[in-house]
């Protein structure tokens, strides 16, 4: 028969034993769960950068596109604005957010290496913009315009833009990213900004109307 003391002891060292093993074992799951917690707070770091980045690269768009410049076509009679709008690139010329610069030109358009680029060259002989690819690892870009069109004059979305009669109403501009679920564009529609002046002859370094101050 086993003393009374001895079964104490041997019941306090199986309890010690058992108290090692919980304890490791809550300790690993501790460390699980700040390692989850950790990676879940990278990813959302990861997103919220990256869903800047989008929002800045749309901001930009939208920003040069509203600064539309208006230009009269007088050869033709009709107003018209400097555009090259097509579904996979659009060029145009805007105005520049500080009173006298030149006018800019800008082409939106997908490299063939996978960038979103906003290239500006200038118009007038300035010197041009620095130029930088807006986002990389970019898949697809479809650009669609909305406004009058056809010959029975009616309202519809359309893959390219015949810019005779004025700028289109609205551009939308669509984005695949090749990280489609790390990344998400939202449709970006823009009203572009230039209401043209038929009585004004641009001039294009000072980006105002000739002989008007």
């Amino acid at each position: 028969m086993i003393p009374r003391a001895d079964r104490e002891a041997g019941f306090t060292l199986v309890e010690l034993l058992v108290s090692l093993a919980l304890i490791g074992l809550a300790a690993v799951l501790i460390a699980q769960s700040f390692s989850f917690d950790h990676r879940a707070l990278l990813s959302l770091q990861d997103r919220a950068s990256t869903g800047e980045e989008v929002s800045a690269a749309q901001n930009l768009i939208r920003l040069k596109l509203i600064n539309l410049a208006p230009q009269a076509a007088f050869e033709t009679g009709t107003p018209g604005v400097d555009m090259d709008a097509e579904p996979d690139h659009l060029e145009f010329l805007t105005t520049s957010p500080q009173l006298g610069a030149p006018l800019v030109r800008y082409r939106l358009s997908l490299s063939g290496k996978g960038d979103l680029d906003l290239l500006p060259t200038t118009s007038g002989g300035g010197t041009p913009e620095t130029d930088a690819a807006l986002l990389h690892g970019v898949k697809s870009l479809d650009i669609s315009y909305y406004g009058v069109t056809g010959p029975d004059r009616t309202r519809g979305w359309v893959s390219s833009w015949n810019t005779a009669n004025g700028p289109p109403e609205l551009v939308r501009i669509q984005l695949g990213f090749k990280d489609a679920g790390r990344r998400i564009w939202p449709l970006l529609i823009v009203r572009p900004g230039a209401n043209v002046d038929t009585a004004c002859v641009l001039d294009p370094d000072t980006g105002l109307c000739r002989g008007r101050s």
